[in-house]
Order: structure tokens, then C-alpha cells, then sequence
């Protein structure tokens, strides 16, 4: 049993060689491809494709960054749609209008 260990470590090692080999060629493919459909776009007047990152897609690190920028976004605007309120006017049946002095004055 011991000697069967041994001799199926170097085939354990060797097929863990070939995944990481094969992991980088497909890493080294798709940067190429993606690098190619940039140029593409590009040329053609177009943005390029956005960074992806595998890792922090599968962590969920991205999300939560895209969450946060997200909510800035959001509050700048609700920062800048912020304006004085105005007093809103109108006529109520039975009751004298506001002259000037009563009351706010217009600006």
C-alpha cells in the first residue's frame, strides 16, 4: 500500500503541474482576446471592455465596491438636488391674499 503512495506521487504531481500550466495559458488567452476586442472597439470608436477582476468577483469585493460607489453617487445627488425650498402660493376660496408686509416677504 506504502509502495503504491510512492510511486503515485510523481503522476499526482505531474497532473497538478498540467492544471497550473493550463490555468496560465487560459489566464494568458483571455488577456489576449480581451486586449484584441479593446483595440477593435477602439478603432471603431468605441470605449473599451471594463476591467474585470476574476478574484475579487468571486470574493464579492467588487460588489461591495460597486455598492459603495453607488450609494456616493446617490447622495452627491441627492446633495445637489437640494435647493432652498420655495413657498409654494395659492388661493384659498374665503380667505384675503397676502399683501405686502404680511407675512414672508418675496425676493
Amino acid at each position: 500500500m506504502t509502495s503504491y503512495l510512492v510511486s503515485a506521487i510523481p503522476c499526482f504531481i505531474s497532473l497538478a503541474l498540467l492544471g497550473v500550466i493550463l490555468l496560465l495559458r487560459e489566464h494568458q488567452n483571455a488577456a489576449i482576446q480581451k486586449g484584441l476586442i479593446d483595440r477593435l472597439l477602439v478603432s471603431q470608436g468605441h470605449n473599451p471592455l471594463p476591467e474585470v477582476d476574476i478574484v475579487g468577483d468571486m470574493t464579492g469585493e467588487s460588489k461591495r465596491e460597486d455598492i459603495a460607489e453607488k450609494i456616493e453617487e446617490a447622495v452627491q445627488k441627492i446633495k445637489r438636488s437640494r435647493v432652498a425650498p420655495s413657498p409654494v402660493s395659492f388661493k384659498i376660496p374665503g380667505m384675503p391674499q397676502p399683501r405686502s408686509g404680511m407675512g414672508e416677504t418675496r425676493k
